[in-house]
């Protein structure tokens, strides 16, 4: 008689948790366990700079009211930094260049008035710009019947894109031949209507620099140092 194979359960059974990916960690032995004190310090250091920056605005009068607050803030920021040496600090963390005016007050020394701050701001102003611009013309080239003004619209979406440097060379590459070509079909004409190729050159473009504007890839050099400082 032949005897069928015996079988049981396993001595040991295998532990789901360490072969469902679900369940696995990132391991991070080479990183420090806590943050440096400098860093940790950041959240309480940067709101109180950021006051600060704003009372010593060259364009306030400033009076004993004024005066006294700024004094404050400075001990404030002094005692929240927990460093015995402020200066090698606030360079540490870069913040000389986001807070210009409240560095020199602080340190004594002589900083530029142009900031990351200053950068930061101009830079969301250039996409916001960018965003409307190739908004705007997207509309008006698939909803308006008189594409009159479009030409003008082209022309200082290019001027925006100039303030990109780099950045905006392949767009404005783009541009030139088909504003050349809008140009001499709109000039003297009342009521004009763009070709179907023309239209949907300008939607693709448009369509091109909406979407890297959101993506924040292409035109965000001036953001960087601050989103940098802000990580």
């Amino acid at each position: 008689q032949q005897m069928g194979s015996i079988r049981s359960d396993p001595i040991r059974k295998r532990n789901p948790f360490l072969s469902d990916p679900k369940f696995r960690v990132a391991v991070r032995l080479n990183e420090p366990l806590f943050q440096t004190n400098s860093r940790r310090t950041l959240p309480v250091v940067v709101p109180l700079l950021a006051k600060l920056e704003t009372l010593l605005d060259p364009s306030l009068q400033v009076n004993s009211t004024f005066q006294g607050r700024i004094e404050q803030l400075k001990k404030q920021i002094t005692e929240a930094t927990q460093s015995p040496d402020l200066k090698s600090y606030l360079t540490e963390m870069e913040l000389e260049r986001m807070f210009p005016l409240s560095v020199n007050a602080l340190t004594g020394g002589n900083l530029s008035r142009s900031s990351l701050l200053d950068e930061y701001m101009n830079g969301s102003s250039i996409l916001n710009q960018l965003y409307s611009m190739a908004t705007l013309i997207k509309t008006d080239v698939t909803n308006l019947a008189n594409h009159k003004y479009v030409a003008h619209q082209i022309a200082l979406l290019y001027q925006v894109l100039n303030s990109t440097g780099e950045a905006g060379l392949p767009y404005r590459k783009q541009i030139e031949p088909l504003f050349a070509e809008i140009k001499a079909r709109v000039e003297g004409e009342k009521n004009i209507q763009l070709t179907d190729p023309q239209k949907d050159g300008l939607v693709t473009l448009t369509t091109e620099i909406s979407k890297e504007v959101q993506g924040m890839k292409t035109f965000t050099t001036p953001l960087n140092p601050m989103l940098r400082l802000l990580q």
